[in-house]
This record gives structure tokens, C-alpha cells and sequence, in this order.
């Protein structure tokens, strides 16, 4: 297994041989351990010094118990009805199916979503989006792999103008509707923090 250059997440090399269900796992495990590194480098941060952004903020929400249905060929927002930490610079307010989040500063903003799709019927298309309301995409990952879930992680660091409000948007083309797998939001969820 090789990885990759900067993050030294798992990834297939050439010649391996490759075991998708697992390899996805392995790739949302790595994620999982970078951004908990990331939460505990920001909850460290005080704020000060190099002309930093102010005192560190962080949120999360997750879909606790709740089994989103996501329709056949339709961008749907995805839903963050449970509040795990949250931060009066982090705003959740509902956006069509789902929510969306408006940014409190104009800030370096870290911002990670976590999605999985319960069952992945015969195939086609999956994706989730990380977008603004806007229209602006400022991550996208996808696949078609058919019949076992399919996990999708993203994220993007970068800054972000004070009231931008930020969306996740799942989309799939498997013919029929599917579900997402919350777990409890260990696999529907959103970490955003400002960093700097």
C-alpha cells in the first residue's frame, strides 16, 4: 500500500492489488486521526501572536440517529440535526433537506464533512460536495462502486469571508433512493474551525 506524499494517507500502488471496501475504510480511519490531530492542535491554540485571527473556534454537528434519504439524480443538502460542540462563530440554520452554516468571521477556516451511504445498490454515481451557498465547490469526491456502502471524507483549509454559508450536498445516480448510514454521526458529520 503507498501513500500519499503529504498526509501519508493509504492509497493503492502501482501493482497492488486493490480491495475497495477496505481500502475506504482505511482512508476514513487515517482522516478520522487527522482531524482529531487537527481539533486538538486548535483547541490548543491561543490566539496570539503572528498576527493570528483571534482565539481558536471550533463546531461540529452530526446526524446522531437520522437515516437521511437522498433522491435518485438530486443535489440534496445533507442534514446536521445534532449539535455536538458548538461556537458562536459557527451559525446552523436549515437549508432545503438539510442545514447550512454560516461563518461569523472572516477567517482561516478548516471545514471537514464525513459522509456514508448505507447501501450502494447496482452501482452509479455517488458524490458529496463541499459548496457555499453561493455556488462556489470547495471540495468534491466521488465514486461508483456498486453493492457495499460507499464512505465519502473532504474537506478544505482556506479563507472564508465573514457570512459565507457553507452547505454539504450528497448527489447519487443508482436509480433509486438511498440512505445515508448516520451510525450515530460517526459517519455523517461536519467539524469546521477557524484557525487563523
Amino acid at each position: 500500500m503507498a501513500e500519499t506524499p503529504i498526509y501519508s494517507w493509504p492509497v493503492p500502488g502501482t501493482g497492488d492489488e486493490v480491495d475497495i471496501p477496505q481500502g475506504l475504510t482505511d482512508l476514513a480511519v487515517a482522516s478520522e486521526t487527522d482531524l482529531d490531530a487537527l481539533a486538538d492542535t486548535v483547541a490548543g491554540l491561543d490566539g496570539g501572536g503572528g498576527g493570528g485571527g483571534g482565539a481558536a473556534s471550533s463546531a461540529t454537528f452530526s446526524a446522531g440517529s437520522s437515516a437521511q434519504s437522498i433522491p435518485n439524480a438530486a443535489d440534496t443538502v445533507t442534514a446536521f440535526g445534532t449539535a455536538v460542540a458548538t461556537d458562536p462563530l459557527v451559525v446552523r440554520s436549515s437549508s432545503g433537506a438539510g442545514h447550512k452554516f454560516t461563518l461569523g468571521a472572516s477567517r482561516v477556516w478548516a471545514i471537514y464533512a464525513t459522509v456514508r451511504y448505507a447501501t450502494n445498490g447496482a452501482g452509479g454515481e455517488k458524490a458529496v460536495s463541499l459548496r457555499t451557498t453561493g455556488g462556489v465547490t470547495l471540495a468534491h469526491v466521488g465514486g461508483a462502486a456498486a453493492g457495499i456502502p460507499a464512505t465519502y471524507c473532504l474537506g478544505t483549509t482556506r479563507y472564508l469571508a465573514s457570512g459565507t454559508e457553507i452547505i454539504v450536498v450528497c448527489y447519487q445516480g443508482t436509480g433509486g433512493s438511498r440512505v445515508l448510514e448516520p451510525n450515530d454521526g460517526a459517519w455523517v458529520h461536519i467539524d469546521i474551525a477557524a484557525i487563523g
